[in-house]
């Protein structure tokens, strides 16, 4: 399964959270089989749970927009996100 597919379903299970805690959203995801924590597509579940906890407890957001932005952001991440400050001085970013 790519990353892309992994974000797709996490959006997607994500949209169903009805709690305001982003802590046990995240939790109640990376439980799911297809996210490894570890992986990549940790970017789009940190803040896709912000952003649904935010929305369930009164925020005013576009909820579609504001996921479809951050699966085009977190998928630009690179892989590991432990070495993005080297890679964004190397790249002068």
């Amino acid at each position: 399964m790519t990353v892309k597919e992994k974000a797709e379903l996490i959006v997607k299970d994500i949209k169903k959270e009805r709690g305001t805690n982003p802590v046990v959203i995240f939790k109640q995801i990376a439980e799911k089989e297809y996210v490894s924590i570890h992986g990549p597509e940790h970017h789009i579940l940190d803040g896709a749970s912000l952003l649904v906890a935010y929305k369930n407890a009164g925020g005013e957001i576009d909820l579609e927009q504001a996921l479809d932005r951050l699966m085009a952001e977190g998928l630009r991440m690179p892989g590991q996100c432990a070495v993005y400050g080297e890679y964004a001085e190397q790249s002068h970013l």
